[in-house]
């Protein structure tokens, strides 16, 4: 329905044709990304629907769709978090958003995980994982340096796997 409806109001088919139709063949990635980060599929559902408006109104030449599709995205669901004032991550009987994890009992350990991560490093660890994204882009998305987004990851990594594995722990 949003693509027939982004089809019929699209404008002018110079640059934003190229970027529209990017960003429409990412809907699946983004929304599974923004489904893990915020544990919401509403939310999830809505982010992704203003990411596809703000990719048909956007009339300057951009350089990466995905990079910009997703930044967009992020920064989407960074506002509605402040404006909301709620972590990212709902109690572990919230089973929205997750639909792509087989087995309850595995998403309410990686979202007790990652809940324990610092929020910029969860960030860095759901763009570096789920989204697919590499540390140069990652950077650029978040605005520090290759290296720091390198180390980002990375500290994310193992401390998910520290907190991960305390699950098995009696």
């Amino acid at each position: 329905m949003l693509a027939l409806a982004l089809a019929v109001t699209r404008r002018d088919a110079s640059s934003a044709t190229g970027l529209l139709d990017d960003a429409l063949e990412l809907r699946g990635d983004l929304y599974r990304f923004i489904a893990a980060a915020g544990r919401d599929h509403h939310l999830a559902e809505d982010i992704v629907q203003e990411t596809m408006l703000r990719a048909q109104r956007e009339r300057k030449p951009v350089r990466d769709a995905r990079a910009w599709c997703f930044t967009v995205a992020l920064n989407l669901l960074r506002s509605h978090l402040r404006r909301r004032r709620w972590l990212p991550l709902r109690a572990a009987d919230s089973v929205e958003g997750w639909e792509f994890v087989e087995r309850h009992v595995t998403r309410d350990a990686v979202h007790r995980a990652l809940a324990t991560l610092r929020p910029e490093q969860r960030t860095a660890l759901l763009l570096h994982t789920v989204a697919g994204f590499a540390h140069a882009e990652i950077a650029a998305m978040l605005g520090i340096s290759e290296p720091a987004a390198r180390q980002r990851v990375h500290r994310a990594r193992e401390a998910f796997v520290r907190a991960y594995a305390i699950r098995d722990l009696p």
